[in-house]
């Protein structure tokens, strides 16, 4: 059962996918690597994992044990830098920051610069909930990863609500908030206009 997906631009290197693709298959089997075609002349260059169902369940158990040593997510221990990285270095949180540092070695690149990004594939593999990885260091990495994981049935569930009542036209974007929770934004197909949602 395929529990990661990786899908990138033609730009990222050989060697940045395989290290990605080596961390991810500690925890369930990874697809075969898909490469995005862009039209664009000067298109950003992004490295893409899709978090299907096996995966999100071989990662649960970091995170919960990440939680456990934060405490709840929150704006105060999110922003406390010193309480973050001693709950992301923990020793049973080891495989999952150890995925954190390698999305953000890749992310780091400056040739070309890669914007690192994690998804749900829905409502769609095509279109999916993606939040993008733009952590400045491994325990914030850790922080973005770990929030995206432990909300995942939640964005999952706020998808499927907004597909009965309309649908949503492209990818829904994500960003984490200071207080934990997750804004999302996407165009609704019937209406064409930019919609927001909370979910947390």
């Amino acid at each position: 059962m395929i529990a990661f997906e990786i899908i990138k631009t033609r730009q990222v290197a050989h060697q940045t996918v395989k290290e990605v693709q080596r961390k991810l298959s500690a925890f369930g089997e990874v697809g075969e690597i898909n490469e995005r075609v862009q039209k664009s002349v000067t298109p950003p260059q992004f490295l893409l994992i899709v978090l299907y169902g096996a995966g999100v369940t071989a990662l649960l158990a970091y995170v919960k044990a990440f939680f456990s040593k934060l405490g709840e997510a929150t704006a105060e221990t999110i922003l406390d830098k010193d309480k973050l990285k001693a709950a992301a270095m923990a020793p049973e949180i080891r495989p999952l920051h150890e995925l954190a540092r390698t999305l953000l070695k890749a992310a780091a690149s400056p040739d070309p610069h890669i914007r690192v990004r994690i998804a749900l594939p829905r409502p769609d593999e095509l279109a999916g909930s993606v939040l993008e990885l733009d952590a400045q260091d491994a325990a914030q990495m850790t922080l973005q990863l770990a929030s995206f994981i432990a909300k995942a049935d939640a964005i999952a569930q706020a998808v499927r609500s907004e597909m009965k009542t309309g649908m949503i036209h492209g990818p829904l974007t994500l960003s984490l908030q200071t207080n934990g929770r997750f804004h999302a934004t996407f165009l609704d197909s019937g209406t064409m206009k930019r919609r927001e949602l909370d979910i947390g």
